[in-house]
């Protein structure tokens, strides 16, 4: 699906090759054993085959009525949209799955302990080497302390990420050139890439939908032993996290713990805790960074009837580089949702320091509104992250200071109406001609699923309607 180049998998070797050809010189009954064997081959495969042709038919049979595509910059809310239009419409099947996101919580807390133990390295280093710190912001004896503690995290961290993604190696500790006293970091490795798995790896694809890949003993094992470190360590977390000397150093940092994908350090005991299960709303913060396309091919549970409740929802990477792999998805596709993040106007872009992602967000939002494949299409637009904007602005954050082009007060509503109306201005005078449905635009906190229930129940709805005038049903 996806033309990003990716290694190719381990598969076993095929029956008849262990077989096949016969030793140079072998008994009666070495043949008779190779000939069963040979025979066995190939009923196996057939049967493969069979299977694999019922599948084809069962999806040619089964097309979705509906596609949906969504779109959006790297962390705009794309994956956890997707997790929650399968939380509202498909309840069981997101039930489930629950379980499976275990690894990935327990991973995503031990990699916000190693950020804030980073951030403490880097003030560190900047005392040692003779920059002038304040008091307040100086890493204390009992921060070390803390930080010797928690050592043993990394490790785990490290098994968890090699399990849940193979291919990204974890960073190597990382060892100052400069001498450094007694009580300093003398070394610390520093937090490893977040990991990045590609949907194929952690979805395996069956004729309804895509499902997670069932957990193997191995896996289970980790998570249990991961669980037992969690509960060791929960009270010196919680210490770190809480510590007002760490606060204030990631404050000057400009760190916003809260702001970031993943953010589990407020529910530290409850993970902890030895009964501990995933909870829907967990798993709506959970972050898992993928690459590559991945279609989801659900039957929606709730509503009454057995009409359109087949659904392809495509997700596809965010990336930069990713953006170009979007075109073919474009054929065939009933709506679009696209995740404008409005969080992010005080925010660079990974791929380049020197663009503001809401200015790179209008850009792309504009490419996708002026494609022609795309004339006919429904246009579905989520401002998203009100709840991070809201929190930006409460804090005295300055929206203008920023983007140069707002005028407005450094109001949450005022935002939000500089940004809709923009988006919109923009869709008005870039459509393609021939263009006719308006463009829908719904604010949403991906993460509230409330909030996303009564959102996506109208854009169901929404999608439907239009898609019943476009053939002159309606």
């Amino acid at each position: 699906m996806s033309v990003i180049i990716q290694s190719q998998p381990q598969y076993p070797p095929r029956p008849h090759s262990v077989v096949w050809p016969p030793a140079p010189i072998e008994t009666h009954e070495q043949k008779l054993r190779r000939l069963a064997q040979q025979r066995e081959a190939f009923r196996v495969s057939q049967a493969i085959d069979r299977e694999l042709a019922q599948e084809r038919a069962l999806l040619a049979n089964k097309a979705p009525q509906f596609s949906l595509l969504l779109l959006g910059q790297a962390e705009s809310g794309k994956s956890t949209t997707l997790k929650a239009f399968k939380s509202h419409f498909t309840p069981k099947a997101f039930a489930s799955e629950l379980d499976h996101w275990t690894a990935v919580i327990m991973l995503n807390l031990l990699r916000s302990v190693h950020m804030i133990l980073d951030a403490m390295a880097r003030q560190d280093a900047l005392a040692f080497h003779g920059s002038e710190v304040e008091p307040h912001l100086t890493v204390t004896t009992y921060i070390r302390q803390l930080r010797e503690i928690l050592l043993p995290l990394f490790t785990v961290e490290d098994t968890l990420h090699l399990r849940i993604c193979p291919d990204n190696q974890p960073a190597s500790p990382t060892v100052p050139s400069d001498p450094t006293p007694p009580g300093v970091w003398t070394t610390h490795r520093s937090v490893s890439p977040e990991v990045l798995v590609h949907s194929a790896q952690y979805y395996k694809m069956g004729p309804d939908s895509a499902h997670f890949q069932p957990l193997t003993a191995t896996m289970k094992q980790v998570i249990k032993e991961s669980h037992a470190a969690i509960r060791k360590y929960a009270l010196h977390m919680k210490a770190l996290w809480k510590n007002e000397t760490v606060q204030a150093i990631l404050k000057a940092q400009k760190i916003s713990m809260r702001e970031l994908s993943g953010f589990f350090l407020d529910d530290i005991d409850r993970i902890a805790a030895e009964s501990y299960s995933p909870s829907e709303d967990d798993v709506l913060k959970a972050r898992l960074k993928t690459h590559g396309a991945m279609e989801h091919r659900i039957t929606i549970e709730t509503g009454v009837g057995s009409r359109n409740k087949d659904w392809l929802i495509i997700d596809v990477g965010g990336a930069r580089k990713q953006v170009s792999t979007w075109a073919p998805f474009f054929q065939h596709v009933t709506a679009i949702i696209f995740l404008f993040p409005l969080s992010t106007f005080d925010q660079q872009l990974e791929e380049d320091s020197k663009v503001n992602r809401m200015e790179d967000n209008m850009a792309l939002w504009r490419e996708i509104c002026s494609n022609t494949l795309l004339t006919k299409v429904q246009f579905i637009l989520f401002l998203n992250k009100t709840d991070i904007l809201k929190a930006k602005i409460k804090s005295g954050t300055q929206v203008n200071y920023h983007i140069t082009t707002y005028k407005g007060p450094n109001e949450y509503q005022e935002v939000v109406k500089y940004v809709r109306s923009n988006c919109l201005k923009i869709y008005k005078d870039c459509s393609p001609r021939g263009r006719r449905n308006p463009c829908s635009v719904h604010l949403t906190s991906a993460i509230d699923r409330k909030s996303m229930s009564h959102v996506l129940a109208q854009v169901r709805e929404h999608i439907m309607n239009n898609q019943l005038a476009n053939t002159k049903i309606l």
